[in-house]
């Protein structure tokens, strides 16, 4: 049988955006920001060994205070993207009443003492005004808010993750005690913002009394699974699939040290051994059709990407993935 390449490599074209039922556009994701690419693994022919070696390497570099820090700050970048629209929640605001919640989100920052945690280009982002960033921009940063929950998960926040069939859409403010007095997010209702901000009970201290760090075994095993997820959205359309099971290429490419790994993927013990996700309903990667696919790439990268900041020295904006 010939033999056919299975690295990572992703097939081109235009595909629809992945928040198009929210924005009513398309977009081509081949041109919008991703993940940072790793440039010396981009057709390169060993970077499935490289890859590999990457992993292997790995161990648990973050802090419990650096996870914290960084979930809170996701959290926040969503509430920030979300004070673009004008209806929030099914409920209209005015300009100057999103202006002023974005002005308290920074004085929220700040005064919670998570302002050397932030990016620069999230700070630059928490500054700029309202509808001064292209919609596009917006979405690509709202994508990020896939990797709170392996972040959680790590801290002990969370007994499981979700699965890759869809976007996280859980309310993650009450346990990372991002609310005011009445359990509400930093999107603040009501008149007296200022007032509702003030008596915000949120301290990095009380969140980290509730956080029992997972063990670096665990983290790497399941930053292992992230990264085949990653790499099976990315070879979606290869051929190699329809000779083999995607069980049998996984130990042939990347060894039998990721058999536990396979074992915790359940769509992988179907009878076909592919990866499956629900959409609605249960397909193989492969049977996926444009907007499916850019949706399950989009999942899998920022999930890996929290993984790969977890167990890296990199900072969260230089964490690279391989293309």
């Amino acid at each position: 049988m010939e033999k056919v390449d299975c690295r990572f490599q992703v097939e081109g074209g235009n595909v629809m955006g992945l928040f198009d039922k929210i924005f009513g556009q398309k977009e081509n994701v081949s041109k919008t920001k991703k993940p940072k690419p790793s440039p010396q693994l981009e057709n390169n022919p060993s970077n499935i060994e490289n890859l590999i070696k990457k992993n292997a390497d790995r161990k648990l570099i973050k802090t419990a205070k650096e996870i914290v820090a960084r979930s809170v700050i996701l959290v926040c970048l969503q509430d920030r993207c979300a004070l673009e629209e004008k209806i929030i929640g099914g409920l209209y605001y005015s300009k100057q009443h999103r202006e002023l919640q974005r002005t308290l989100i920074w004085e929220f920052l700040n005064e919670k003492e998570y302002m050397s945690f932030l990016t620069k280009e999230e700070k630059d982002f928490f500054l700029l005004k309202l509808g001064r960033l292209k919609t596009r921009n917006v979405i690509e940063l709202r994508y990020q808010s896939e990797a709170v929950e392996p972040l959680l998960w790590s801290l002990g926040l969370l007994n499981q993750m979700s699965d890759y069939s869809n976007w996280v859409i859980d309310d993650f403010h009450p346990l990372l005690e991002i609310r005011d007095e009445k359990r509400e997010s930093l999107i603040f209702k009501g008149s007296n913002l200022r007032s509702a901000f003030e008596k915000s009970s949120h301290t990095m201290a009380r969140v980290l009394e509730k956080c029992k760090l997972r063990s670096e075994e665990e983290i790497l095993l399941w930053n292992k699974i992230a990264m085949l997820w990653f790499w099976r959205a990315k070879v979606y359309k290869n051929p190699v699939f329809k000779q083999k099971k995607a069980t049998e290429l996984i130990i042939e490419i990347f060894g039998e040290e990721y058999r536990e790994a396979i074992n915790l993927i359940p769509a992988t013990l179907d009878e076909n051994a592919d990866f499956f996700v629900n959409v609605p309903k249960m397909k193989r990667i492969s049977k996926l059709d444009g907007f499916e696919i850019a949706m399950l790439n989009r999942i899998a990268s920022w999930r890996f990407h929290a993984f790969e900041w977890l167990v890296g020295q990199e900072a969260w904006d230089e964490v690279e993935l391989p293309t």
